[in-house]
């Protein structure tokens, strides 16, 4: 997964730099999604993989997409098709997405609670990352009872974690 995401992030950010350069962000996220979701098939992946060259599976995927992609969508999987680099499409999508979204000042936050939280609190958790960052804030709650009490951020590849679970993992270590 790691290898994969290594290569995807090069593909990506040559992506966003075309996206941009035609002022075309949505069109690219929107070719670069449904590229994603053909090849998140792992048959159809298959398929490509087992394709007798990589124009062959090139001319595979462009026939599933015929509609949805333009010149230069068609002309990026030709491009992916020469090394058969099909499968790392899912991650270009994810990073094109995060490029984007650093490009656009919004970010992406999930908060992790044992409870739901009320809106004055997931409110003042927006204020705070919004300060720190300065950048809008898109919040996705998720509801974990496991995590005990407390809350876990996960902002970007920053983790917060102040759960009681962890704090209780954090006292019983100590205590050996």
């Amino acid at each position: 997964m790691a290898e994969n995401l290594t290569v995807a992030r090069p593909y990506a950010q040559a992506a966003f730099e075309v996206a941009l350069k035609q002022q075309a962000l949505d069109k690219w996220q929107q070719m670069l999604y449904a590229m994603s979701v053909a090849c998140s098939d792992a048959d159809f992946l298959s398929s490509l993989k087992n394709a007798s060259s990589s124009s062959v599976a090139s001319e595979r995927l462009l026939e599933v997409l015929k509609d949805l992609l333009d010149e230069y969508g068609q002309n990026f999987v030709k491009a992916l098709g020469e090394k058969f680099r099909f499968d790392v499409i899912p991650e270009i999508y994810s990073e094109f997405v995060k490029l984007r979204e650093m490009h656009e000042k919004v970010m992406e936050i999930s908060v992790v609670s044992a409870r739901e939280l009320d809106e004055a609190s997931l409110n003042a958790i927006k204020q705070k990352v919004t300060d720190k960052y300065g950048c809008s804030v898109i919040l996705k709650t998720i509801i974990d009872p496991s995590i005990m009490g407390g809350a876990v951020l996960k902002i970007g590849d920053e983790v917060i974690d102040a759960s009681v679970k962890s704090y209780l993992k954090g006292m019983s270590s100590a205590l050996k």
